[in-house]
Parts: C-alpha cells; sequence; structure tokens
C-alpha cells in the first residue's frame, strides 16, 4: 500500500483513505452501519457513541464528554486532524 502521503496521488484515494478509517474506527470498536456507511457506532454499558463522516469532516456525539475526547486522541494518533469545537 502506498504511503499516507502518497495517497492523494492515486485516483482510488477516496476509497484507499475511507479504507485505512474503517480499520482506525474498529481499533477503537466502532462499527460501520449497515444502513449508512458514513456512520459508526459503539455500544457500551448502556451509552452511545456515534461518528458520522462526510467528506473531511465529521461529527462525534456521546452523552460522556471524555469519551468523545478520547476518540478525538485516538483519530488523531491515525490521521492529521483539527478539532473546529462545537456544533453551530
Amino acid at each position: 500500500m502506498q504511503p499516507v502521503e502518497g495517497i492523494y496521488r492515486l485516483k482510488q484515494s477516496p476509497r484507499a483513505w475511507l479504507g485505512q478509517f474503517i480499520l482506525a474506527m474498529r481499533k477503537y470498536r466502532l462499527k460501520q452501519s449497515n444502513s449508512d456507511h458514513a456512520l459508526f457506532l459503539k455500544h457500551q454499558q448502556g451509552m452511545v457513541t456515534t461518528l458520522m463522516i462526510y467528506v473531511d469532516d465529521m461529527i462525534i456525539t456521546r452523552n460522556v464528554k471524555e469519551e468523545i475526547s478520547s476518540l478525538q486522541k485516538h483519530l488523531a494518533t491515525e490521521f492529521e486532524m483539527k478539532n473546529l469545537g462545537e456544533l453551530k
């Protein structure tokens, strides 16, 4: 597989990026939804974490703020990211 820096030169780069993203989500135990492939879910101890991705933006929701911070840290180890703050 091409290094991450070289991935943007590929015609299949969106598919290759999504493949890497799905693997990163599996490491964090989020499962891709069968009904919407841009939705990732994690059910744990009666709580649900959701991550919705659209092009290069994502929305993460959870009723426990620490879980969101933990997921953001995990994603930052895998991808170059910026936190744009609260959803408006």
